[in-house]
């Protein structure tokens, strides 16, 4: 008895769960464009990639593109949103919702000001298509 109460409390650890997130549908009639970007540091490549869906989930288009060596990743998360937008614009998708999952592109895409991050050019060619 004494040894179990001498015996430090070993505190059961807690795990840090990200909440499941899930793909929703946009309304009938417009279209979701997703756009990420992955960086494979062994092998010295990024890699850009973009998918268009429907209101049902049916992939209307998708992209894959190989890009060079940027300096960031939130730059290369640029890339991808540039070439999400220039993408749907090139194949008239007019009522379209862009999702990515850098907040920090996401921010930047919906302010207008000017910007003089590394990665404020792609932004606004961005906002011009």
């Amino acid at each position: 008895m004494e040894y179990r109460f001498a015996r430090p409390r070993k505190i059961p650890a807690t795990h840090s769960v990200r909440p499941s997130t899930r793909w929703l549908p946009p309304l009938v009639d417009w279209y979701k464009a997703n756009f990420d970007a992955a960086i494979f540091q062994d092998d010295g490549r990024e890699n850009i990639g973009v998918i268009i869906r429907d209101s049902n989930g049916s992939a209307m288009v998708s992209l894959s593109q190989n890009i060079q060596l940027s300096n960031s990743v939130v730059e290369v998360e640029a890339m991808a949103a540039n070439r999400a937008i220039e993408l749907s614009s090139e194949l008239g998708f007019d009522k379209i919702i862009f999702e990515g999952d850098s907040e920090i592109v996401i921010k930047a895409l919906t302010d207008y000001s000017p910007s003089l991050a590394s990665f404020g050019l792609l932004i606004k060619d961005a906002q011009f298509w």
